[in-house]
């Protein structure tokens, strides 16, 4: 097994804050829901208060969607 292979293997993916505008971010956790695993792993950092990624978008989604809505209430 080649070093380069090694340093691919395991050197952990760059994580980035979920984004509910982005759609790529979206697509992302849907396939998670549709298939309960990650594509390719984890992008998201877990956020406070959060203690698990999955709650924490479900969260950041609600909030994004129910925001255009808030106002006609």
């Amino acid at each position: 097994m080649s070093n380069l292979y090694r340093k691919k293997a395991f050197t952990p993916k760059n994580r980035v804050e979920f984004d509910p505008t982005i759609e790529t971010h979206v697509l992302d956790y849907a396939s998670f829901i549709k298939y309960n695993n990650w594509k390719d792993g984890c992008a998201y950092l877990l956020e406070e208060p959060y203690s698990d990624i999955p709650t924490m978008i479900n969260a950041k989604l609600v909030t994004h969607y129910l925001k255009a809505h808030l106002g006609k209430v």
